[in-house]
């Protein structure tokens, strides 16, 4: 009698925490589906949306649910406070970690000088969240295997959501969306913000072409051609800078280095240039 009581209470707990995985794990499911379907497709979408509050749900989520799955809190339906405070305590991890990133991606910007994307967001998370969960989950693991899946793949699958930067390799490859730049700036549907400045915003499916942080082309004139600068990396400590340029009437582009800097200039097609250009100390 007493076996079968054992085996009862066994099967129904099995039961219960199969159940409380599959649901747990259909949110994050959705989740993940409604993340990426809404960053793949955002330029299509028209950027009517900000991806901050989706990624805000999915961060508050990863930090949920093992709380949830861990069974030091009570599990029974209907206990508000309780869920309340699983809430609680993942939204003010998620805010600590948001501060952390912030950190982090400032230095990026001053030191380095890289472009900050939003799918960096969960970069830190693919290297240190594992060691959350596990801790989270020890004593009941089995069944955070498959949300632990779903959330891993969903977070790895967002960092090659956003297209490569062109290189000096990769430069044929993008020609086609440079020169739909060109014509765009050409019929000013592409121009700069104020008058009197040369930089202009690129609509959302071209912003990769430009890898430095500001996400912008230079427009300007000289003469009577017409040339648009690619800014393709800024060095660390902006130490130098690499950049497409595009020049309308094919000319050579002059050389003019910056004090003791070193300027270098490769014509890649008949109106296309690379320059590479390198400050010195004194300048930089």
């Amino acid at each position: 009698m007493y076996h079968h009581r054992l085996q009862s209470a066994v099967s129904n707990s099995d039961a219960f925490w199969f159940d409380i995985k599959m649901r747990v794990s259909l949110i994050l499911l959705i989740l993940g589906i409604l993340e990426l379907t809404l960053k793949i497709f955002r330029c299509a979408l028209g950027e009517y949306y900000s991806l901050f509050w989706i990624h805000l749900i999915f961060l508050i989520a990863l930090f949920y649910w093992p709380q949830y799955l861990s069974g030091r809190f009570p599990q029974q339906t209907g206990l508000f406070s309780a869920e309340f405070r699983l809430f609680l305590s993942a939204a003010i991890k998620a805010a600590y970690y948001l501060l952390f990133v912030s950190v982090i991606f400032v230095l990026i910007l001053f030191i380095f000088r890289k472009a900050i994307t939003d799918s960096m967001l969960f970069l830190p998370m693919v290297l240190f969240w594992p060691i959350y969960v596990f801790e989270q989950t020890k004593p009941n693991f089995k069944p955070a295997i498959l949300p632990f899946t779903i959330s891993m793949v969903t977070m790895v699958a967002i960092q090659f959501t956003n297209p490569a930067n062109p290189k000096l390799e990769t430069f044929n490859v993008y020609l086609k969306d440079f020169e739909a730049v060109v014509s765009m700036v050409k019929n000013l549907e592409i121009k700069p913000d104020d008058a009197g400045e040369s930089e202009a915003e690129l609509p959302c499916q071209y912003r990769h072409l430009v890898g430095c942080p500001n996400r912008r082309i230079r427009i300007e004139n000289a003469g009577n051609a017409k040339v648009i600068y690619f800014c393709n990396e800024i060095k660390m400590w902006g130490a130098g800078r690499e950049e497409f340029i595009y020049r309308s009437d094919g000319k050579d582009i002059p050389v003019k280095p910056a004090g003791n800097g070193k300027v270098e200039i490769r014509k890649l097609r008949d109106n296309w240039f690379w320059k590479v250009e390198k400050f010195d100390s004194a300048n930089g």
